[in-house]
């Protein structure tokens, strides 16, 4: 190569430097398919994405907050490394700088904005005759009916105000309560939007199941505010919540779950939050695991050992056998039950025997019974009382759905985990505050928590 050849090579090199910087700054302008501006929420084709991203927001949330919520009851047990669910365990429930209660906060704030936001925007589809689908609407008050009870059974007080970057204030702890009226209204919403046909039925059954939960949830909540100490009578009898407990069952009955249909929230990959969620936190860091009073399991071998009996046959509890068996194959996608028809038998037989008709709770108990193929309770000598059946299949029915905690407290039960100094023993009632984070964030938080009692 002669020398002006090749200085003419060199001179060439800023030359295609620049071009080639240039060509980059294109390649950088261009249409991500992967963003989507807020303007296409307002096309209604998007309404099934919507209502999607709102059960997912939901699911992310309920698994964060349930596993806090059981790690502070009997059902699991602290066995690993991290302080907050060893606090938890030990019945402090009312810290708000535990990490996880932080990220339950966040969880479920996202819950419940996007609950609001695409109730909110499928209701405007829904006026402009846009809305094609009104099943979508339908599961999207479905979904805020979950979220607002969540709120109420676990919370002291939350912030519902709030909309992107708006703070609001929190409603008090008085007024948690009326979250329960936002449930119950949501599902009535989700209700009258569809027609009574086989097509609609698991929708509808679920709906009327989340209005029968609401409705006996409040109830509970009744019993156990102001907090502080356990009911005299725990026993609920809101007759409503049993109506529509019967109804559900009647509806689950034509659909393909028939006596065990449910409302599932599954985890999807990628929906873990923080650093304890409750799949991953159990199946795989091993931070919390079964209370061994109840069993174990081998993850090594996956061997599952029951050690709670049922209290007539004195075998391993099926129920509660195929309730651990299906979280442990969940392995990091487990299904949180929402509610379900087992559900149901439980609020209409409670009912039955806050009101004295044992002839009724009799017949739900023994529904509920022989969906395992267990032998019916009778109130026989030898056999339990009507109070303790109950107290039994609540426990093994609503594994790891979060109900026990409120069980314990109005029925007067202590986990021996639980410290002398714990909220859960000094506090009966108390729920998770809201996050640290959330009052370090938001001006119109106050500078203290609800008292005890409040």
């Amino acid at each position: 190569m002669t020398r002006t050849a090749l200085l003419r090579r060199i001179a060439l090199v800023p030359a295609a430097v620049l071009a080639g910087a240039a060509a980059c700054n294109d390649l950088l302008q261009v249409d991500n398919p992967n963003n989507v501006n807020v303007e296409a929420l307002s096309n209604p084709a998007s309404a099934p994405n919507q209502v999607n991203g709102e059960l997912a927001a939901l699911t992310r949330g309920a698994n964060e907050l349930v596993g806090l919520v059981v790690t502070a009851s009997d059902e699991l047990t602290w066995t690993g490394s991290l302080d907050g669910m060893d606090r938890l365990n030990r019945g402090f429930v009312r810290d708000p700088t535990i990490e996880f209660v932080i990220d339950a906060t966040t969880a479920m704030s996202q819950a419940r904005y996007m609950a609001a936001r695409t109730v909110a925007q499928l209701e405007q589809f829904k006026a402009a005759n846009q809305l094609t689908d009104p099943t979508q609407l339908a599961l999207a008050n479905l979904y805020a009916a979950v979220t607002y009870d969540y709120l109420a059974n676990h919370f002291d007080d939350f912030v519902i105000a709030s909309a992107e970057r708006e703070a609001g204030a929190p409603i008090g702890s008085a007024k948690m309560v009326t979250l329960y009226d936002s449930a119950e209204a949501a599902a009535t919403r989700g209700l009258a939007l569809l027609p009574a046909t086989s097509a609609t039925a698991l929708v509808r059954g679920q709906l009327t199941a989340m209005r029968a939960r609401a409705k006996f949830d409040r109830a509970i909540w009744q019993k156990l505010n102001p907090s502080g100490k356990a009911p005299a009578d725990p026993l609920v009898s809101d007759q409503g919540a049993a109506d529509d407990a019967v109804a559900a069952l009647t509806i689950f009955a034509g659909t393909t779950g028939g006596a065990d249909a449910r409302l599932p929230l599954t985890v999807t990959t990628g929906m873990a939050i923080g650093n304890c969620f409750l799949p991953s936190c159990t199946n795989s860091r091993k931070e919390i695991a079964f209370n061994p009073a109840l069993g174990s399991y081998n993850y090594t071998t996956r061997a599952l050992t029951v050690a709670l009996r049922d209290p007539i046959t004195n075998q391993p509890d099926p129920v509660l056998q195929s309730l651990m068996q299906e979280f442990v194959t969940g392995n990091l996608l487990t299904t949180l039950i929402a509610t379900g028809a087992r559900d149901m038998r439980l609020i209409a037989a409670e009912v039955a025997l806050a009101k004295g008709n044992t002839t009724e709770f009799a017949t739900q108990i023994n529904a509920l019974r022989a969906l395992n193929n267990l032998p019916a309770w009778t109130g026989a000598a030898g056999q339990p009382s009507a109070r303790d059946i109950l107290i039994h299949e609540r426990r093994v029915n609503l594994f790891l759905q979060g109900r026990r905690l409120n069980d314990m407290y109005r029925f007067g039960i202590v986990d021996p985990a639980w410290s002398a100094q714990g909220e859960t023993l000094t506090c009966p009632g108390a729920e998770l505050p809201i996050g640290d984070i959330e009052r370090q964030t938001n001006p119109n938080m106050p500078s203290t928590q609800p008292a005890c009692g409040s």
